[in-house]
């Protein structure tokens, strides 16, 4: 496992960063297959979600048929994040509430909230996985 080895080394030694996103999408990607909990949560979900970086990175996670695929650049989304750069680290790693980012204004979000707290839950399940790998 490629993407999910890297980002559990990056996430154990806190070299995590933004250029990093959309291999951690591809980690999630990676793991999703073997990850009954993932599994559960994805099925019957189909949504394509866009994060963009405020002056940095975009990368997109495609929630299809049970499966994810994860890339760089934009998409035409279901749902779109725009976060400030330190908010969406936070938010990656587990650091940060989403929801407090919101709340002051760190983080836009284009699309149905349900479908957000929805993604929340995806990578939350995703660092339980990482955790206990």
């Amino acid at each position: 496992m490629g993407a999910a080895a890297d980002i559990k080394a990056k996430m154990a030694d806190k070299s995590f960063a933004i250029s990093d996103m959309a291999l951690l999408f591809k980690a999630v990607e990676e793991i999703a297959p073997n990850s009954e909990d993932l599994l559960d949560e994805i099925e019957d979900w189909d949504r394509k979600i866009q994060f963009k970086i405020e002056n940095g990175p975009t990368a997109y996670m495609i929630f299809e048929g049970g499966k994810v695929s994860a890339g760089e650049g934009a998409i035409e989304y279901d749902v779109g994040y725009e976060i400030a750069e330190s908010a969406a680290l936070g938010i990656l790693t587990g650091e940060k509430d989403a929801t407090s980012c919101y709340m002051s204004g760190e983080m836009k979000i284009d699309g149905p909230i349900p479908d957000a707290m929805k993604l929340g839950e995806v990578l939350e399940i995703f660092r339980e996985e990482m955790e206990s790998a």
